[in-house]
């Protein structure tokens, strides 16, 4: 994984990117973040310096702390996170805490993880609107609340994706709609969801030419939407999350999600059969859809890991699962357990 740095405060900062179809990196760190079953890995960062009391006696209420979470010239807003807790939205760019509002949240033996999540302003031009979410380490201590305002410097990159959040970006089916539109006419669509999702899979497979970012683009990693992909090139993470796009619209109700490894991307769908059973459905590129059928009986769980372990056999892609996401939602996992259990039982 290649590390993304971010300031806060003059203070070096480094998250790890989570993304990417070869990738590898160091110890994990998990975040859980309110309402989100969240694992987020970063690097660990060395013991920072404290910051120096600066009171400044002419404040009104000098035990503040001002946050501005700024992406070069561009201020961003968000719903602000101390560790795995909810603090309070941004209001005109400005985060103003006092230690009340975060003393019961402060990890008192070791690094707090402050996170801001939102949608990106104008300024970003084309990507005003997407996902966004940024990560800082921070030893956050009352020391901090002395009526001091701090810059918390990001490194946006909207085409590099480092959270799931953001990676919601990129499936799109609206922008393929029309490709399923005219392929109900060439193509042989039968109102079977099985059926007609592998000859969804089949015909983008014949269209699809796999390029690697760093050869065509010069970067390791450049996500591109659905509509730049389709008919185009792209890599394992554009061919997943185009695929997940035409599977959404060619039905929005199907259970269909980009999957996140920890050195490649894939799709999984979940569907009811006729006879009360559920279809469980691995699909990549250039490899046969992977499948299995389980009926509500207490082989299920063995069933579905047997599936994920011949996929992961089979294509070569080891490792837990650590997210899935389509164009609404996601979820995370700290293993494959985890997983299976959602795809089981939540979803």
């Amino acid at each position: 994984m290649r590390p993304k740095t971010l300031r806060l405060s003059g203070l070096m900062l480094v998250v790890l990117l989570a993304s990417g179809c070869l990738t590898s990196g160091p110890e994990n760190h998990t975040l859980l973040q309110e309402g989100e079953n969240q694992t987020t890995t970063h690097t660990k960062f060395p013991e920072q310096p404290e910051i120096q009391k600066t009171p400044n006696e002419t404040y009104e209420n000098p035990e503040y702390l001002k946050l501005y979470f700024v992406n070069e010239s561009c201020y961003l807003e968000g719903e602000f996170f101390l560790n795995e807790h909810f603090i309070k939205k941004t209001a005109n760019t400005i985060l103003t805490l006092y230690w009340e509002d975060v003393a019961g949240y402060v990890n008192k033996s070791g690094e707090d993880v402050i996170c801001l999540k939102g949608y990106l302003p104008p300024c970003f031009s084309e990507y005003a609107g997407w996902n966004f979410k940024g990560c800082w380490y921070i030893n956050l201590s009352e020391t901090y609340f002395v009526g001091i305002d701090v810059n918390a410097s990001a490194d946006i990159n909207p085409r590099d994706p480092i959270y799931p959040f953001e990676m919601l970006n990129f499936v799109k089916p609206a922008q393929v709609k029309s490709y399923i539109e005219h392929w109900r006419d060439i193509l042989v669509f039968n109102n079977d969801t099985e059926h007609d999702l592998e000859v969804i899979w089949n015909y983008v497979n014949t269209i699809f030419q796999y390029r690697d970012d760093m050869l065509v683009m010069g970067v390791a990693d450049y996500w591109r939407t659905p509509n730049e992909t389709i008919d185009s090139w792209g890599d394992c993470e554009d061919w997943t999350n185009t695929f997940v796009s035409l599977a959404l619209a060619y039905n929005s109700s199907l259970k269909c999600y980009s999957v996140l490894l920890p050195e490649h991307l894939t799709t999984f769908c979940k569907f009811p059969k006729d006879d009360n059973s559920y279809e469980y459905d691995f699909f990549d590129k250039d490899t046969n859809p992977h499948r299995v059928i389980s009926k509500f009986d207490s082989d299920k769980e063995n069933k579905l890991r047997e599936l994920l372990e011949w996929y992961s056999s089979d294509y070569g892609a080891y490792g837990d699962i650590t997210a899935v996401f389509n164009d609404k939602q996601y979820f995370e996992f700290e293993n494959n357990d985890g997983f299976i259990k959602w795809a089981l039982y939540s979803v």
